[in-house]
């Protein structure tokens, strides 16, 4: 099961990016909040890949004190600031794609 959704979560997240640049209409709050949720996320996960050793050691330090893993976290900002700039519909299918995908891979990862 973990491969089903390894496998076809980029293959699914092309195919809604691709269909949020044909239907998605912003309004220029949408975009400012939306870029700014996306730069909090971008922000977490920049913080986070400096603390990482994959495979090695367990990060306890930085934002891996404050959170299990702020990569996902801020994959998650990410995501959802995309969704707030389409529209809400947006949000709601990211939430979706999110507790599909990750939800399966944080369960995954937590029997590991």
């Amino acid at each position: 099961m973990r491969n089903f959704f390894a496998r076809y979560r980029l293959l699914t997240g092309y195919f809604l990016v691709i269909i949020f640049l044909v239907l998605a209409m912003p309004s220029t709050a949408r975009l400012i909040t939306g870029f700014l949720t996306t730069l909090l996320g971008e922000f977490i996960r920049t913080w986070a890949s400096g603390y990482i050793q994959k495979d090695r050691v367990l990060a306890t330090d930085g934002p891996y004190s404050f959170v299990r893993n702020p990569l996902y976290l801020g994959s998650f900002f990410v995501g959802l600031g995309i969704g707030i700039a389409g529209g809400w519909i947006w949000v709601v299918i990211f939430l979706i794609f999110y507790v599909i995908f990750y939800g399966n891979l944080i369960l995954y990862e937590e029997e590991k």
